[in-house]
């Protein structure tokens, strides 16, 4: 059976997680960073860090033993998110129990209040901004602190850079008044889960950390509804099964296209100067000529923005046709961004290029996927 403990040093504001299992045991650190007169209040129940850990606990194929009090909710929840990525990934995955020895009873009153995960990209700055500025009226979430994470995007050992990216990113949530709170972590190195599908599930344990906070912790969507991919760590048909008894998470904007988002986004000076999109060149800087920043180069000019800020060059149109898109969800993004472009009946002559672009990879990717399953099918029968 695996088994995970957690210890809290109030000294330190950090957690220290231990997880045992027979495929996998690892120690990982959750420091907390607080801006000033914020009393932290540590969690009553360990939900959260389950959730940090279950990728683990399912590859392993044992079930999780937890001592330390969990929430009736989280146990129910995070037993449903087992049993989905059982179903989806059953080769890479197993339907696991949770063990909870101790269910406690938190009946504290649930408020709109949130804190919202916050990297400075697009799906961040739309969620932030389509909630402070109460785009749902009263349904909006009250936003007043962020989030930042160390640990993940930004590697555990890059302090300057972190500090760097929240240089650049900060006046868009600090316009608002909101201030930034921040974990540093090394439960993605330590743990070895496979990024792709736990990202969310790591990131909703750094969230849950202020859970007797907040009774919201937000997420910004990835690919919208219409275009919906998976298995993938973050979807909307998965990560609110990550909320406890405490806290709910939110998976926030899938019924939005990127495009849309950008659209939102860019009546925001201060989010078009100081959006962050892509790592090419650094952490506080887009390069401006990958695959990301000019597909979001593509976003900004389908709703009339020809060169924000956030990019230091002109954009070259010629250069469209040259990106490769090359996976089915880069392709889908593209084809999302023509699409809202004729349907806007833009008439400008980047998305001549873009179609041009379309075209070209949709051929090749398709062509690279029949090669990949003839070789598939030629190994099998040597075989």
């Amino acid at each position: 059976m695996a088994t995970l403990s957690v210890k809290y040093d109030a000294d330190n504001y950090s957690y220290q997680l231990s997880f045992s299992s027979k495929l996998n045991s690892f120690d990982a650190v959750y420091k907390i960073e607080l801006p000033p007169n914020f009393n932290y209040k540590p969690v009553r129940s360990v939900d959260g860090f389950v959730a940090g850990v279950v990728f683990a606990a399912m590859e392993s194929g044992e079930d999780l033993d937890v001592e330390q009090d969990m929430t009736l909710k989280g146990v129910q929840n995070l037993s449903h998110f087992i049993e989905a990525w059982g179903n989806l990934l059953p080769l890479q995955y197993k339907k696991i129990r949770i063990n909870a020895h101790n269910i406690v009873q938190l009946n504290d009153v649930k408020t709109n209040s949130a804190v919202s995960a916050f990297s400075g990209g697009v799906d961040a700055c739309f969620s932030l901004i389509r909630n402070v500025e109460s785009d749902w009226n009263d349904a909006a979430f009250n936003i007043q602190y962020v989030l930042g994470v160390q640990g993940f995007d930004i590697p555990k050992e890059k302090y300057a850079e972190y500090e760097e990216l929240m240089e650049r990113v900060s006046p868009i949530y600090e316009q608002y008044g909101c201030k930034r709170l921040k974990v540093w972590t090394d439960i993605k190195d330590q743990s070895k889960q496979d990024w792709d599908m736990s990202h969310a599930a790591q990131l909703a344990s750094c969230l849950h950390i202020f859970s007797e906070h907040f009774s919201n912790g937000i997420i910004g969507s990835s690919e919208p509804y219409c275009d919906f991919f998976g298995p993938w760590g973050s979807m909307p048909s998965t990560d609110f099964l990550l909320s406890s008894g405490k806290m709910d998470i939110i998976h926030d904007g899938a019924g939005f296209s990127r495009t849309e988002k950008v659209e939102r986004i860019a009546k925001n000076q201060m989010v078009l100067e100081r959006v962050k999109v892509c790592y090419q060149k650094g952490f506080n800087d887009n390069c401006g000529q990958c695959e990301k920043c000019y597909r979001t180069r593509l976003n900004f000019l389908a709703v009339g923005v020809e060169n924000p800020k956030c990019f230091n060059q002109p954009i070259e149109y010629s250069h469209i046709k040259k990106i490769k898109f090359n996976s089915k969800v880069r392709l889908t993004e593209l084809k999302s961004i023509i699409s809202y472009a004729d349907e806007h009946n833009v008439k400008d002559d980047w998305l001549k290029y873009a179609k041009y672009a379309l075209i070209k990879n949709y051929i090749l990717y398709h062509s690279a996927v029949k090669l990949w399953l003839r070789k598939l099918k030629y190994s099998i029968k040597k075989k």
